[in-house]
């Protein structure tokens, strides 16, 4: 990916000004993605192939990378075992493999699918791996949104657990909650499964982590599952959902601070901090 608005050496990011905008740009092909086919329940032959690709190698390998390269720890485990059916789980958005903290620490025995944005699809490599990891790319046309919400329907029938990203875009290593978009919520609502929040936070590395990797090291907090209030009109359900979502996780990060690894700054104060190298 092509890294914009950020200096590494200073560790300086330009903040954008829309909360929601992505820290990124990369580099996409230009090929048309066959959403009927993405969205079609795999047949018996796939599945199990893509099975033994996640579970035996695929995850293994992520869970290497995440525990000892990353120091990935989890709290809240315990909050897991009130889901029995399907669920909408939520985190921020500010690391590059922060996808894989579900299907490797929570949900190792139900399938996670990872909703993102269609360009994730068209990147090289990058898109063979969301291939391989049942993610979703978000629809572009009507009849594309169609499909989407039958295969929503259809994982959450099955009890399977869809991931997203409220925050709706990547910032890395930011140590602050952003406004939530309402996607998520209206799948909660209109599908009638409860949201599973869970904060991603930052801590210093300790002792011989710091011989591994001096950046940050990752603490996953699971937080208690949250249900829509059914006395109030859709609408009202899914602001309601996400508004107590936003206040759960950000009580989260006020009992557990992240630090501050990279310092997000104005654009003014970007360009002259830069300039000064």
């Amino acid at each position: 990916m092509k890294q914009k608005n950020i200096d590494k050496k200073l560790k300086l990011v330009c903040r954008p000004k829309d909360l929601n905008e992505d820290i990124y740009q990369a580099k996409v092909l230009d090929i048309k993605l066959n959403y009927k086919k993405i969205y079609k329940k795999p047949n018996a032959f796939t599945r199990a192939f893509k099975y033994i690709a996640q579970k035996c190698i695929a995850l293994p390998l992520l869970y290497l990378y995440d525990k000892i390269y990353l120091g990935v720890k989890v709290k809240g485990k315990k909050n897991l075992k009130a889901l029995n059916g399907g669920a909408i789980t939520i985190s921020n958005h500010v690391h590059y493999v922060d996808w894989s903290v579900g299907p490797v620490f929570l949900f190792k025995r139900k399938s996670v699918a990872v909703i993102t944005l269609k360009d994730n699809f068209k990147i090289p490599t990058v898109r063979h791996l969301c291939k391989l990891y049942g993610c979703l790319p978000l629809p572009e046309s009507t009849s594309d949104w169609t499909l989407f919400y039958k295969c929503i329907k259809r994982l959450l029938e099955e009890n399977k657990i869809v991931h997203l990203f409220p925050e709706a875009s990547l910032w890395p290593y930011y140590n602050k909650l952003r406004p939530f978009k309402r996607g998520s919520f209206y799948f909660a609502v209109k599908y009638n499964v409860p949201i599973l929040p869970y904060l991603i936070t930052f801590r210093k590395p300790k002792g011989i982590e710091k011989l591994i990797r001096r950046a940050p090291r990752l603490t996953i907090i699971v937080g208690e599952p949250i249900y829509a209030n059914q006395e109030l009109d859709s609408k009202a359900q899914i602001d309601d959902l996400c508004n107590r979502a936003h206040i759960a996780m950000q009580t989260m990060l006020d009992e557990n601070p992240s630090i501050e690894y990279y310092k997000y700054v104005n654009e003014e104060e970007f360009i002259n901090r830069t300039r000064k190298k």
